[in-house]
C-alpha cells in the first residue's frame, strides 16, 4: 500500500490554468463532475478560486465561485470574473473542486494514487477567445499533483514540442506555470529553452526563472531574433521544434501557434511514457543524460 500523507481538502482535485491577455485573448475554464466513476461515488464539488499574479503573488483566495452537482458541466468566464474584480494584466489560477463529502474536513489522508486518481476522473478545458476576431481556442488536460515535497518526484522536467511554425503573420510561443499541491512551495524553476529548425540544428537558445505559481509566456521569433538567426530559421520553411529543460521543479508548458490576425492553436506536452511504453529507469536517465548534454551544456542537473 502507498504512504498516506495529510492533505487540505482543497488539495484533492484541482485545475490549473493561466490566462493569456498579452496575446489579446480572453480566458474561460470549462469543469465536468463526472462522479460516480469508479470507486468514487456520486458527490458534488464546492468550486473555489485562487488566483496568483504572474510573479506568484497570492492575488485572490478562496472565493467560492458554484456548487457542481453529479453529471454537471460549467463554464467559467475567468476574463468577466477579472473584470468585476478589477484586475488587469495576466494571471495563474487554481481551481479547487472540493467534494462536498469533505466540506467538514480540514484534512484528509491521502496517497500519490489517490490523488492520480482523483485527478484523472475527468479533463478540464481552458478556452481562450480572440477580443477582435472572436475566433475561439482552446485545450484540455489534467492537473496532476506537482512540486510537492509530500510526493516522491523528480525535479527535472524535458519538454518536447515540434511544432515551432514561424512567418509572416505567425510566431510560436511557449507558456509555462508552476502549479503546485504544497502551499510552503516556494522555489523559483530555471527554464532551459533551445529552438531547433526542420534539420535539427540549435538556432537559439533562452534561460528563464519561473516563480513559485508564477508563469511566464515567451516568443520564439524573439529567441531567434536574439541569436541573430530568424532570417535563417524562416529561409528553410519557418518550421522547428522547440525543447525545454526544467531544473528544481517541474512545470506546465503550452505550446502556442500565434497568427496576429487573431489564430490560436493550443496544445499541451506528453511525457515520454505516454509515446515509448519502455520509458523508464536507466533508459530514461541515459536518453536524459544524452539530451541534456547536446541541447543544454552547461546547465547543472
Amino acid at each position: 500500500m502507498t504512504e498516506q500523507k495529510l492533505f487540505s481538502r482543497r488539495e484533492v482535485k484541482n485545475a490549473w490554468f493561466t490566462t493569456l491577455s498579452d496575446l489579446g485573448f480572453k480566458t474561460s475554464v470549462s469543469l465536468h463532475n463526472p462522479l460516480p466513476v469508479g470507486r468514487f461515488s456520486s458527490d458534488d464539488f464546492e468550486v473555489e478560486l485562487d488566483l496568483f499574479d504572474s510573479d506568484g503573488s497570492t492575488t485572490l483566495s478562496s472565493l467560492v465561485l458554484a456548487r457542481l452537482a453529479s453529471g454537471d458541466r460549467i463554464t467559467i468566464d475567468v476574463s468577466e470574473l477579472l473584470q468585476h474584480c478589477k484586475l488587469a494584466g495576466d494571471f495563474v489560477g487554481a481551481i479547487r473542486m472540493v467534494p462536498q463529502s469533505l466540506i467538514g474536513e480540514s484534512q484528509v489522508a491521502l496517497s500519490r494514487n489517490d490523488l492520480i486518481e482523483w485527478t484523472s476522473i475527468c479533463d478540464e478545458f481552458v478556452g481562450y477567445t480572440h477580443i477582435e476576431s472572436g475566433v475561439v481556442s482552446g485545450v484540455h488536460y489534467q492537473s496532476p499533483p506537482m512540486n510537492d515535497e509530500r510526493l516522491p518526484s523528480t525535479r527535472t522536467m524535458i519538454v518536447q514540442s515540434p511544432k515551432v511554425v514561424i512567418g509572416q503573420h505567425v510566431d510560436s510561443h511557449l507558456l509555462v506555470f508552476s502549479p503546485s499541491t504544497d502551499p510552503t512551495f516556494c522555489s523559483r524553476i530555471w527554464f532551459h529553452i533551445a529552438v531547433l529548425n526542420r534539420t535539427g540544428d540549435v538556432m537559439g537558445r533562452r534561460s528563464i526563472l519561473i516563480p513559485a505559481r508564477g508563469r511566464c509566456r515567451v516568443s520564439i521569433s524573439e529567441i531567434l531574433r536574439d541569436a541573430d538567426s530568424y532570417d535563417d530559421f524562416v529561409k528553410l520553411g519557418g518550421l522547428g521544434m522547440v525543447v525545454g529543460l526544467a531544473v528544481g521543479g517541474v512545470l506546465s508548458p503550452l505550446s502556442l501557434v500565434h497568427d496576429d490576425r487573431g489564430g490560436l492553436a493550443v496544445d499541451h506536452t506528453l511525457p515520454p511514457p505516454y509515446y515509448v511504453p519502455w520509458w523508464g529507469g536507466e533508459a530514461r536517465k541515459s536518453a536524459s543524460k544524452m539530451l541534456i548534454e547536446t541541447l543544454f551544456p552547461g546547465v547543472e542537473v
